[in-house]
């Protein structure tokens, strides 16, 4: 019963239209990002970061948007659709497409915070 349910899931939580919605993997990024912001104020109001509270909400927003979404997105398509990446180089932009991967984005949010931390002199 188990595999009916996850090999049947509807990939859209909130249908719009009939050309998609909004979905579940799109939700999910949200949630982990307010999350990460919540918890990161929390242990800078008790100084237990270095990352000043005044500057999560930028911090968060742009480790989301370059870290996880731009590494993501390179880390699917060099890896996984490298061919079409260079016939079509624009199709990069194109993320209503689908194709990301957790390892690109984990590699893009090391690399974002390394320059997040350089730039702000913090510690990696």
């Amino acid at each position: 019963m188990i595999a009916y349910y996850l090999h049947s899931f509807d990939p859209i939580a909130i249908p719009l239209g009939t050309k998609g919605g909004i979905h579940w993997y799109g939700i999910s990024y949200v949630a982990a990002f307010v999350l990460g912001f919540l918890i990161l104020r929390g242990l800078a109001r008790k100084g237990l970061t270095e990352i000043p509270e005044t500057k999560l909400a930028d911090f968060i927003t742009y480790s989301a948007i370059f870290g996880v979404v731009v590494g993501g997105r390179l880390g699917y398509m060099l890896l996984y659709d490298f061919e079409y990446l260079l016939a079509n180089p624009l199709n990069i932009v194109m993320l209503h497409r689908g194709g990301m991967s957790s390892h690109g984005g984990f590699i893009g949010v090391a690399i974002f915070t390394l320059i997040w931390a350089r730039r702000n002199n913090l510690s990696w």
